[in-house]
């Protein structure tokens, strides 16, 4: 008697913890749109690469929440007129970056479902995509070739993810008021012809003139 007691005390304190840990996830759906006067693009080079940018800020945050660790988010964001993902040689991308006043340090990871329509219908879908960052949430959708070399025009795009890191887990959290839709594509950039060679070039033009007339 005393063994069945004690197990069915252990059986309850388990459920009780799992019940609890339920408890802490919630789940964000979130209808978000355009704000057509925030629409912002432009390109830079890097290094030895070009980064195609384009963005917008996203109403519909209202007051915003507060993000845990293991919480859900379904973002549904609808455009007021469609746009073409860029298109990157070495790759391409479109995420929901969600940010607020953080100051924190804290290491994020979120998981993401990107699925992209177009008048309703289905355009693509992708699963999978692991996205680190640092004091923000971003989610969405990294392409890579032959992927990233075929444009996606869209008008809709849903964006669902599982955060799996907020800092060091437990009761760490983000403060998210503000929503932003993030596109970027990369390239190499243009080799540079040196100055040089430039010079070199017409050289090598009036060298052959010159054979030409001793030939003759």
């Amino acid at each position: 008697m005393i063994m069945k007691a004690l197990m069915k005390s252990v059986v309850a304190a388990a459920v009780l913890f799992l019940a609890m840990g339920q408890a802490q996830a919630a789940t964000y759906n979130l209808a978000l749109a355009d704000n057509p006067a925030t629409y912002n693009s432009g390109s830079f080079t890097f290094g030895s690469t070009v980064y195609d940018n384009w963005s917008v800020n996203l109403d519909g945050l209202g007051s915003g929440f507060t993000a845990y660790q293991g919480d859900v988010v379904n973002a549904t964001i609808t455009l007021a007129s469609a746009y073409t993902t860029k298109i990157g040689a070495y790759n391409s991308w479109l995420d929901l970056g969600l940010y607020g006043n953080n100051s924190s340090g804290y290491n994020t990871q979120t998981q993401a479902t990107t699925t992209f329509y177009y008048n309703g219908t289905l355009v693509a879908s992708y699963a999978g995509t692991i996205i680190l960052t640092q004091d923000q949430l971003v989610a969405g959708v990294v392409l890579y070739p032959p992927d990233s070399l075929s444009a996606i025009t869209f008008n809709q795009v849903t964006i669902d993810y599982t955060i799996g890191q907020i800092g060091s887990g437990g009761s760490d959290s983000l403060s998210l008021t503000n929503a932003t839709l993030y596109a970027q594509g990369q390239s190499p950039a243009p080799v540079p012809i040196p100055a040089s060679l430039l010079l070199f070039g017409p050289g090598l033009v009036g060298l052959t003139a010159i054979r030409r007339r001793f030939k003759k």
